[in-house]
């Protein structure tokens, strides 16, 4: 869990620096650092799979017919390369969701962040709004 221990470290340091009292695009910088340090560091799975997904694709003999039936570069990604990775994308994508949720709900667990349940991602769903009906 790089992301947990990276955010752990440099949270306070920003909030040392920038001060509590400043936002940075709505977000309390905390919540502003945890969300970059999760993002810079949960990419680099998804790439990985991607990557090693494209160049197995490269090699099959249905881009070889592509080729030579005259589709462009741009064709080739789009109709036989793309749809073949959509699946892989949104598969680890939901578990590197799964694993952001997991490390913001533990650095919020902490405390030592600042960051409240209430502004974490389900905050609709554990503290509901009551509406008023006329």
């Amino acid at each position: 869990m790089p992301s947990f221990v990276l955010a752990l470290v440099i949270t306070p340091v920003v909030l040392e620096v920038m001060g509590r009292g400043r936002e940075i695009l709505g977000f309390r910088p905390s919540l502003f650092v945890i969300l970059v340090v999760i993002g810079m560091t949960s990419w680099a799975f998804v790439a990985r799979i991607v990557r090693s997904q494209t160049l197995s694709l490269k090699e099959r003999t249905f881009l070889d017919r592509a080729r030579v039936v005259g589709s462009s570069n741009f064709s080739i990604m789009v109709r036989h390369i793309l749809p073949n990775l959509v699946p892989k994308i949104a598969a680890n994508g939901a578990l590197v969701v799964a694993g952001a949720i997991y490390v913001e709900a533990s650095l919020s667990f902490l405390g030592s962040i600042g960051t409240r349940m209430e502004v974490l991602s389900g905050k609709g769903r554990y503290f509901p709004r009551k509406i008023q009906v006329r």
